[in-house]
């Protein structure tokens, strides 16, 4: 509103029957209240939208519906918007912890394994999906349960106390001959 004044555009609302500029180009006072009034209308509208948008998100993460996003991997969803365990990725999820809980494997190697038996997994998706709770009923969503919560409980020990057996070691680098050979074409230095 500000710029169409500024700018000394006249604006009609014909439904209204509203003019901006009176005719000697100068803002009309009582547009200047109507237009106050429609825009905390609007403004409040907006708020109430917001306000229901999350009341309705909220809802769905506590009925277990989906939101839009990525769905995890072992789920999928129904007609109804409704999380279910996909038949195909769900067996692969139980397997992982099954596997994972006997403590013979590490997960590289537990990874090594399912993609010998032929599931086509890497070993970042084994990891994310050892570290979610979801799939023992955890979480802010909630997604139907693959796992006890004792078999994730187990595989959480296992994946903690393999993280403190890791010993962090250190390497000094050593650059040999480091700034004195140079590149004949560019000019800087091999490293």
């Amino acid at each position: 509103k500000e710029w169409l004044v500024n700018s000394g555009i006249q604006l009609h609302i014909f439904d209204k029957r509203i003019k901006l500029l009176n005719e000697d180009g100068t803002e009309n006072p009582n547009t200047s209240l109507i237009f106050s009034i429609l825009g905390s209308f609007a403004s409040q509208e907006a708020k109430t939208i917001k306000a229901r948008f999350n009341r309705g998100k909220k809802r769905n993460k506590e009925l277990g519906r989906y939101n839009g996003g990525i769905i995890k991997f072992g789920y999928t969803r129904d007609e109804n918007g409704y999380f279910v365990p996909n038949p195909e990725t769900a067996s692969v999820v139980k397997m992982i912890y099954e596997l994972y809980s006997t403590g013979r494997y590490s997960i590289s190697t537990l990874t090594e394994e399912l993609q010998a038996r032929g599931v086509d997994i890497y070993l970042r998706a084994v990891t994310r999906i050892l570290q979610e709770d979801c799939y023992c009923g955890g979480g802010e969503i909630k997604y139907p349960i693959l796992i006890s919560p004792e078999l994730y409980n187990k595989c959480k020990e296992i994946r903690q106390s393999n993280n403190i057996k890791m010993e962090k070691t250190t390497t000094n680098n050593v650059a040999f001959a480091r700034k004195l050979m140079r590149c004949d074409h560019c000019g800087y230095n091999y490293s």
